[in-house]
């Protein structure tokens, strides 16, 4: 349950800007991707929600990884496995 006494709206953007639309019209929003820096710094068993939700996991462009013949572009959203599937090969040492 939110601090503002009703379940949260949760809001599914496809795209960066849709996601950038509804940032802009409700900027008291979270942004929520997986979840782990909610659950961490919780003080209560039950994490604490605004009353809207912006979901981020289904924007595609912040999920892709993409290879170049110089860069490793890896967006704000791509989970850990599929970062490490690319392989110890393709990965600098420190990132792998």
């Amino acid at each position: 349950m939110s601090s503002f006494g009703r379940s949260p709206l949760v809001y599914y953007p496809k795209t960066v800007n849709e996601l950038l639309s509804l940032y802009k019209s409700m900027p008291e929003s979270m942004l929520y991707a997986g979840g782990t820096g909610i659950l961490n710094s919780r003080t209560s068993k039950y994490p604490d929600f605004p009353g809207n939700i912006i979901f981020l996991r289904r924007i595609e462009e912040l999920s892709a990884i993409r290879r170049s013949e110089g860069y490793l572009e890896i967006g704000a959203c791509a989970r850990l496995n599929r970062i490490l599937g690319i392989g110890e090969h393709v990965l600098k040492p420190a990132l792998y």
